[in-house]
């Protein structure tokens, strides 16, 4: 058992937290699907455990620098919570030479019970490639 641990907080860590940040836009008129597993860890008991997050979404190229994108959020679905994400992605800098490009991106998000309200909250994020060589 105790080896078990260790492999799966590898695979959550590997699979990072949240969704994936885009390095480049999704290509002006194409869909583009999306799927993530990851999650952070936690300590129950004084065991770290990873917590698996899920979600499946699409996004569109909107030109050859912007995206928007949505996605379901799965695993709390499990505990009977309702949650999406909507965003779009702007590509600021593109690559030139030994230059990377940056991309940023911005995400609202909002989770319900669909009984006692709702909790909205917004993330931020920047991406870049790595320098050419």
């Amino acid at each position: 058992m105790r080896r078990v641990f260790p492999l799966a907080g590898f695979f959550a860590l590997a699979c990072a937290c949240g969704l994936p940040a885009h390095v480049r836009p999704t290509p002006a008129g194409t869909l583009a699907l999306e799927a993530g597993v990851g999650g952070p860890a936690v300590q129950l008991e004084g065991t770290p455990v990873p917590l698996p997050l899920s979600t499946l979404g699409a996004s569109y190229g909107l030109s050859d620098r912007w995206d928007v994108s949505a996605h379901a959020h799965l695993t709390p679905l499990l505990l009977g919570v309702a949650g999406m994400d909507a965003g779009a992605t702007w590509l600021a800098l593109a690559q030139d030479g030994g230059r990377p490009a940056v991309a940023l991106t911005g995400r609202g998000y909002v989770f319900s019970d669909l009984d006692t309200g709702a909790l909205f909250h917004g993330e931020a994020t920047a991406a870049r490639t790595a320098a050419p060589r």
